[in-house]
């Protein structure tokens, strides 16, 4: 991933089999952090487990265009 200077920022590695990211690498002004996940556990999820509690406000997020 690269800024808009073209300066590589961040490397991702995904795994093909599950299109999930297994390492990603951050270069910033305060120096470089890793964040990788060993020994994911993937399996299929229900529609009940992804339901959000009655009470949950939801709440959009994205700046204008």
């Amino acid at each position: 991933i690269t800024n808009v200077q073209g300066k590589e920022e961040s490397k991702m590695w995904v795994s093909e089999e599950y299109g999930i990211p297994l390492r990603i690498e951050t270069n910033d002004e305060e120096g470089q952090s890793i964040a990788e996940y060993k020994n994911p556990k993937v399996r299929s999820v229900s529609d009940a487990e992804l339901q959000l509690p009655e009470d949950v406000e939801i709440a959009d997020m994205r700046t204008p265009k």
